[in-house]
């Protein structure tokens, strides 16, 4: 299993291969901002994944 920040990165990059001809601007505002959009990665991993 990788960890919530790596999958969240690669996720947010099928997003943009999907999605950036469309919506280019919500895409540039999620890679720019991501260090704020991303902030609940530094709780413990207990806290952030979501039991299956």
């Amino acid at each position: 299993m990788l960890p919530p920040q790596k999958t969240a990165a690669l996720e947010l990059d099928l997003l943009e291969q999907k999605w950036s001809g469309k919506y280019p601007y919500a895409i540039r505002s999620r890679r720019t901002n991501w260090d704020k959009q991303t902030s609940f990665f530094d709780f413990p991993v207990e806290i952030v994944l979501v039991p299956e």
